[in-house]
C-alpha cells in the first residue's frame, strides 16, 4: 500500500511466519493509522488448503497474555534447574479491549499437594481484569530434601478469552546435582512432559539472585524484645539486575508456621557494627597521638595502655566478625552485611524467619530458615 517493499512469503496468512491471527496486538496490527483500536480481528486462520477458514469479529474482546520472570522467549516454561528455594513470578495481562474474567485455577486451593515440591501462590483465580490490568501467580520450588529426583508440573489458567480459553504454564526442577530425565516418567501425561522437557535447566534467560545468608538473630535465640533487627549477607544477581529484599517472618506453633508476614526491607542498610569498629579504631589512633605529644612519662604510660586496649578490642571484633559471617561459598568475605528492623512482634512467641532476595523481573531466592523467641 505504501510501497515500502515488495513483500515476502511471511506476509501471507499463515505463511512462513505461521501467522494465524490479525488483531490489535499482532504484528502487523489491525489498529487504525492513528493507533486507535479498530476492534477488527481475524483469528484461527487455518493451514493452507484449497478451502481455508478463519474467524472474523469486530467487537471488543478480552485477550490474555501470560509472561514470567524466567526471561524473554521462555514464557509459559518456568525452569528452576537444580536450585531449590527459588521463586518465579507469572504475570497475566489483559491486552484486549474489554474485561477479562479468570476462572479458578484447578487444584491450587483444593489439592495443593499435587504440585509438590512446587508451592503456588494464586493471585489470579476468579478475578476480573480490566484492559491493561494484570494479576500474578508465584511459583516457589521448595527444597525437596531428603527426596531426590526431577519434577515437572503444569498450571492451567482458564479465562473467557475466546481465542485461548486455557493457558498452560509448565514448571520443572531437580534436586541439587540431579540431571533432568529425558524420558517421560511412568504415569505422566506425555503432552505435559513435552512442555517441561527441553527447558528445565535455565542455561539461558533470567536467573535468580544468589541465596542470602541469614546472620542475626542466630538460630535458637531466646529472650529477644518485640523490636528485632535482622541482619544478612547481601547478594548479587547473575545478570546484574537490581536486587531488593524482604524479611519473611512467621509465628511458629506446634511445628506449623502461621500469620506469616513478608516485610519489604526498603531501607536495608549496611551493618552499623562496621562503623562502630571504625570509630573504635579512630579513637585508638587519637589516644596514641596524644601519647606521643604528651610530655609527662606517667601520662604517656596511661594513654599507651588505653590505646593498646582499644586496638586489641578492635582486632578481636574484626576477627570475630569475619569468621562468624563467612558465607557458604556464595560470596566473598567483603559481601555487604545488611540489616532491617521490625517492630511490633508479639511477646512470648516463637518465630521463624527468612530473607528473600528478588530481582526486578520477579525471580527470587529464599534463605534458610532461622528461629528465635521473644521474651514474655
Amino acid at each position: 500500500e505504501r510501497r515500502n517493499n515488495s513483500g515476502d512469503d511471511g506476509d501471507l496468512y499463515p505463511g512462513s511466519a505461521n501467522n494465524n491471527s490479525f488483531t490489535g496486538s499482532s504484528s502487523p496490527a489491525s489498529t487504525l493509522y492513528s493507533g486507535a483500536e479498530s476492534y477488527v480481528k481475524v483469528t484461527a486462520v487455518s493451514a493452507p488448503a484449497l478451502t481455508m477458514t478463519a474467524t472474523l469479529s469486530v467487537l471488543p474482546e478480552p485477550d490474555i497474555s501470560v509472561t514470567d520472570s524466567s526471561g524473554p522467549g521462555r514464557d509459559r516454561r518456568v525452569p528452576f534447574g537444580d536450585v531449590p528455594d527459588t521463586l518465579h513470578t507469572v504475570t497475566v495481562t489483559n491486552v484486549g479491549d474489554t474485561d477479562l474474567n479468570i476462572g479458578q485455577i484447578p487444584y491450587v486451593d483444593g489439592r495443593p499437594e499435587l504440585f509438590w515440591p512446587f508451592v503456588i501462590t494464586d493471585g489470579c483465580s476468579n478475578l476480573t481484569i480490566t484492559p491493561g490490568g494484570t494479576c500474578t501467580v508465584t511459583i516457589l520450588f521448595s527444597d525437596p530434601a531428603p527426596e531426590t529426583g526431577a519434577w515437572g508440573k503444569v498450571l492451567r489458567i482458564p479465562s473467557d478469552d475466546p481465542d485461548e480459553p486455557e493457558v498452560v504454564v509448565a514448571m520443572c526442577g531437580t534436586s541439587p546435582g540431579e540431571p533432568w530425565p529425558w524420558s517421560a516418567p511412568a504415569g505422566m501425561d506425555p503432552g505435559a512432559f513435552e512442555r517441561v522437557s527441553g527447558s528445565c535447566l535455565p542455561q539461558e534467560g533470567n536467573h535468580t539472585p544468589g541465596r542470602p545468608e541469614p546472620l542475626a538473630p542466630e538460630d535458637g535465640s531466646a529472650g529477644l524484645g518485640t523490636t528485632v533487627t535482622f541482619r544478612w549477607l547481601g547478594v548479587s544477581d547473575p545478570e546484574g539486575d537490581p536486587v531488593t529484599y524482604e524479611i519473611v517472618y512467621c509465628e511458629e506453633s506446634g511445628g506449623l508456621e502461621e500469620n506469616c508476614v513478608a516485610e519489604e526491607a526498603t531501607a536495608a542498610s549496611a551493618d552499623t557494627d562496621r562503623t562502630f569498629r571504625a570509630g573504635l579504631g579512630a579513637g585508638a589512633g587519637v589516644l596514641l597521638l596524644v601519647t606521643l605529644l604528651s610530655g609527662d612519662a606517667r601520662r604517656k604510660r596511661l594513654f599507651l595502655m588505653a590505646g593498646m586496649t582499644v586496638l586489641a578490642a578492635v582486632l578481636l571484633l574484626s576477627c570475630g566478625k569475619e569468621t562468624g559471617y563467612e558465607p557458604d561459598g556464595n560470596a566473598g568475605t567483603d559481601a555487604a552485611v545488611l540489616s532491617h528492623t521490625v517492630a511490633g512482634l508479639s511477646p512470648g512467641t516463637a518465630y521463624t524467619w527468612r530473607v528473600s532476595a528478588k530481582d526486578d523481573r520477579g525471580a527470587a531466592a529464599l534463605s534458610e530458615a532461622r528461629s528465635f523467641t521473644t521474651a514474655d
